[in-house]
């Protein structure tokens, strides 16, 4: 439905916003476990501060209502780890996650950090 497409985009926005502030003063040999950590918080079925961060931004910003059954579906879960790495330059190794373990996610399955751009000026002749 689309209510629920409006929710996971506004959750999305959130997380990106909280994934930078994570990412931006840490120390190049720290980000592979850091963003695991974060990736595990978010992808939790127990609440964590981090989702309680984004269900604030969520329900404050977007003003939609909070909704955290998108996390006991596969197909959601998976939509939003695509759509999250989209959208932070984040490369992950290809594999099947259990998405009912605790730690589902560990720092090697951090492939790659990359630039995201947004715009490109028209190259002029």
């Amino acid at each position: 439905p689309d209510s629920s497409r409006l929710l996971w985009e506004g959750i999305l926005r959130s997380a990106k916003k909280e994934f930078r502030a994570l990412v931006k003063p840490l120390r190049t040999g720290a980000i592979s476990a850091q963003i695991a950590t974060f990736l595990n918080d978010f992808f939790s079925k127990e609440e964590t501060g981090l989702k309680r961060r984004i269900q604030s931004r969520v329900e404050t910003h977007f003003e939609l209502p909070y909704d955290t059954a998108w996390r006991s579906a596969n197909e959601a879960c998976w939509y939003m780890l695509r759509g999250l790495c989209l959208r932070v330059g984040l490369v992950i190794v290809a594999r099947q996650f259990d998405w009912n373990a605790t730690k589902i996610f560990k720092k090697n399955d951090i492939n790659d950090l990359v630039a995201v751009v947004y715009r490109c000026s028209p190259a002029s002749n």
